[in-house]
């Protein structure tokens, strides 16, 4: 291996190489939608949809590639980087006025859904280069050592993601951006695939040979042990401790600090900080870490010899700790109210009489307790408003096509559609399922639509609107903006903006935008846009080890079926679980599920942090092979995989 070859020369060499990458999965996918043009075997919607999306790409030549770039650079940093805090201010679904009461919006669910395909069908036509790239750099200098996958920073999910992300930040809108996934799917696994094999031909022609290891499992059939402990105990005590640096978390630091570890104490020192890095816990948790080490610290020869059971609690008290931080971002609130209901747990193992496997089991118990609790939300009030939300959703599809065939019928301003389109629609559909379509309240926001229209038609023949009839519309507006749970700051910006055109202060135009005007951010990244959240990475390194993920399985098929069905029974509160969310693999606890099975409701790191899943949508995902539980023990088996040195 020469001298100059490490993970920055690598980085570097992968940067280089991008723009020519992302440049011809611009052009493989364009030509893909022309095919699918001339396909006889198309529908007519489908054509009409590749059209449109063949029509997006090319008034945007070369910066669909770019973006491309950006977005794929700005992942891999959000990977390898510490993951922060989100803004909790910030909300994904602004319908309701609980932060707990959010279902998964319809087309967000669709568009994960493909990106998981295009995920799919990358790593299947890389999967075996890239498994020798992971073997090769897992020899690299400087390589990011807490997280072993990332030692080769790309990967199927990463790549997928990032294509799905460059057309959100080039502004398309969700219809353009389904059929582009699919078109682009070959595409960017053929060129994926040259991608890696460049660069597993660049770390040979560095000298970089693969060390020779053996595959362990990452835990035994069914979760029930935890392989590695075993050699937790045999392994020297110094024959890992330089593996992994302390920086990053305090956790340990009790005993070292006395100069009084024993050897077993300070592997378990290691472990405790390889698990509070791996899980980005925070100062909060830190204090958690510590308080249970030094409870280690109390046990008698006898009880730390028990500690080899891999069927000790004090093992799954582990892994239950490092499945609760990884769900909450280090430093918010959540974190610190997490530790704090810890508090009691950790009191009952510091009581002054000798420490027992009663005592750990005790701890345990008191520690699955934690991720049911709601508060003073009763569960009854969460089914009927999920089951309300539901059928919101179901109905809006309808009411939005019928009035966009409204619409056709009557020359209207852009901002005005928009907004009878957008939060309009919301609107109506909520007060019709809420109190029905005789309702006052539903006649009333239904009739501000002709209303509207009629004070728009004389606008435009130079007549303003008296202010009666002015604020009579302005005050619909309003309440029905309120009525559905929009925030404050929205309802203000649409009422100020209908404020403007009926007062006649801004002139009505009816000119159509030019499609092939484009706009390029300079920096098209969610995470440098201005009052959004920092949308960090929540890739899991052992996310191949999941062998329980069914992949795109048919949906006809009654196996299928029964299986599908059967997971979702058997889904619990406190089950950790992957799931593809809005295009990208989120770590997610289940928090909630009604007692009639339809609504699940995740805690996670992404966006708002809470996730509340129909039974349908979660059964699509299964079905897709993107939603699969992450089995007890594989926390802490992922954490001894990184301690402990490679088996010869």
């Amino acid at each position: 291996m020469t001298r100059s070859c490490n993970f920055q020369a690598l980085w570097l060499h992968i940067v280089e190489g991008l723009p020519a990458w992302a440049a011809e999965v611009e052009r493989g996918t364009k030509d893909s939608l022309l095919n699918s043009l001339s396909n006889p075997w198309e529908h007519a919607g489908g054509r009409g949809e590749a059209s449109q999306a063949l029509t997006w790409l090319k008034a945007r030549h070369g910066v669909v590639a770019q973006a491309l770039v950006r977005a794929l650079a700005q992942r891999v940093k959000e990977e390898l980087a510490p993951a922060r805090a989100p803004d909790l201010q910030m909300r994904e679904f602004l319908l309701d006025s609980s932060p707990m009461l959010s279902l998964m919006d319809e087309s967000s669910m669709q568009e994960g859904i493909e990106t998981g395909r295009l995920a799919q069908q990358v790593t299947h036509l890389t999967e075996n280069t890239l498994r020798e790239l992971r073997t090769l750099c897992a020899m690299l200098p400087g390589r990011p050592m807490h997280e072993p996958e990332l030692a080769y920073p790309l990967n199927p999910t990463i790549v997928a993601e990032s294509f799905s992300q460059a057309l959100v930040d080039l502004g398309a809108e969700p219809e353009l951006r389904l059929p582009i996934l699919r078109a682009a799917a070959s595409v960017l696994a053929s060129q994926t695939l040259h991608l890696f094999e460049r660069h597993l031909q660049w770390l040979r022609d560095q000298g970089l040979r693969p060390a020779s290891a053996s595959i362990r499992p990452a835990t035994a059939i069914g979760g029930t042990a935890y392989v590695g402990i075993e050699r937790l105990f045999s392994a020297p005590p110094g024959e890992f401790l330089g593996a992994i640096g302390s920086s990053g978390s305090a956790v340990g630091s009790v005993a070292t600090q006395a100069g009084l570890s024993p050897p077993l104490v300070r592997k378990l020192e290691q472990l405790t900080r390889v698990l509070a890095r791996q899980s980005h816990a925070g100062a909060a948790m830190d204090s958690v870490w510590r308080r249970l080490l030094a409870q280690v610290e109390r046990l008698s020869p006898k009880e730390l010899s028990a500690l080899q059971q891999s069927t000790h609690p004090f093992w799954r008290l582990l892994d239950r700790l490092a499945a609760l931080s990884a769900v909450q971002s280090p430093n918010d609130p959540d974190m610190r109210e997490l530790a704090a209901r810890l508090g009691p747990m950790l009191a009952e193992l510091e009581r002054p009489q000798e420490l027992s496997l009663e005592a750990f089991d005790s701890a345990l118990s008191e520690l699955d307790s934690v991720p049911g609790d709601f508060g003073t939300t009763r569960p009854a009030e969460l089914e009927t408003a999920f089951d309300m939300e539901s059928k919101r959703r179901e109905m809006e599809p309808t009411v939005r096509a019928q009035l966009a065939d409204q619409l056709r019928k009557t020359p209207v301003p852009d901002d005005v559609r928009q907004f009878l389109q957008g939060p309009w629609v919301q609107v109506m559909t909520h007060t019709l399922v809420r109190q029905g379509p005789g309702s006052p309240a539903a006649l009333r926001y239904m009739n501000l639509v002709p209303d509207l229209l009629t004070a728009v038609g004389r606008l435009r023949r130079g007549a303003v609107p008296t202010l009666i009839e002015r604020q009579a519309l302005l005050d619909a507006a309003r309440d029905g903006m309120m009525a559905a749970g929009f925030g404050m700051h929205q309802i203000d910006g649409h009422v100020a903006d209908l404020t403007r055109l009926l007062s006649g202060i801004e002139k009505i135009s009816l000119m159509e935008p030019n499609p092939t005007v484009v706009v390029v951010p300079s920096a098209p990244t969610v995470g440098d846009v201005s009052g959004l959240p920092d949308l960090h990475g929540d890739e899991w390194a052992g996310h191949a080890e999941l062998a329980t993920v069914p992949m795109a399985m048919d949906e006809d098929d009654d196996d299928s079926l029964v299986e599908r069905e059967a997971w979702l029974d058997g889904l619990k509160v406190g089950d950790l679980c992957r799931l593809m969310l809005q295009g990208r693999w989120v770590t997610a606890l289940l928090n909630w599920r009604s007692d009639n099975g339809q609504f699940f409701m995740f805690k996670s790191r992404r966006g708002s942090g809470a996730h509340t899943i129909t039974r349908r949508m979660l059964d699509r995902l299964r079905a897709e092979g993107l939603a699969t539980k992450v089995e007890p023990g594989q926390m802490l088996a992922r954490a001894l995989e990184t301690m402990l040195p490679p088996e010869a």
